[in-house]
């Protein structure tokens, strides 16, 4: 067990470790109470939420309610969609945190690109990005 521990540790195949502190900082410093968060893998919404010390909203992508629901919900473009939809009406802009792949984050990755104006893109490490779009042009720009 202590070899493996050892070989974990030094071994270059050994994954990075997600910088989910630098995209709480990002977040924080970036992310105003005109904004929403959302994050791509829903689990993944417990590291950002425990570094992040911000006031803008985070929810999921799929919308899961952790609280009521417990499991989480199968992605849906549609239900995407109406969830972006619901984010226009109050929103300025949206921080999308891309991370772990379920599958879905092209999907999600594209329909924004084509959709709205993509105004940041800051990679924090390898498979840990965020984005941010611009979903509402009558709100003043921060």
């Amino acid at each position: 067990m202590l070899v493996l521990l050892v070989y974990q540790n030094i071994s270059t195949t050994t994954p990075l470790k997600e910088n989910y502190e630098g995209v709480a900082s990002f977040l924080t410093s970036h992310a105003t109470a005109s904004d929403i968060i959302a994050v791509s893998a829903p689990f993944t919404i417990y590291p950002i939420e425990y570094e992040y010390q911000g006031n803008t909203k985070i929810e999921t992508i799929p919308l899961w309610d952790r609280y009521s629901h417990g499991a989480i919900p199968s992605y849906s473009r549609a239900k995407f969609i109406s969830q972006l939809n619901s984010y226009k009406s109050q929103y300025a802009d949206i921080f999308v945190v891309l991370s772990y792949d379920q599958g879905y984050q092209k999907d999600i990755e594209q329909y924004l690109d084509g959709h709205y104006k993509r105004l940041a893109l800051k990679d924090f490490s390898p498979g840990l990005e965020v984005r941010e779009y611009k979903l509402r042009y009558d709100i003043a720009d921060k």
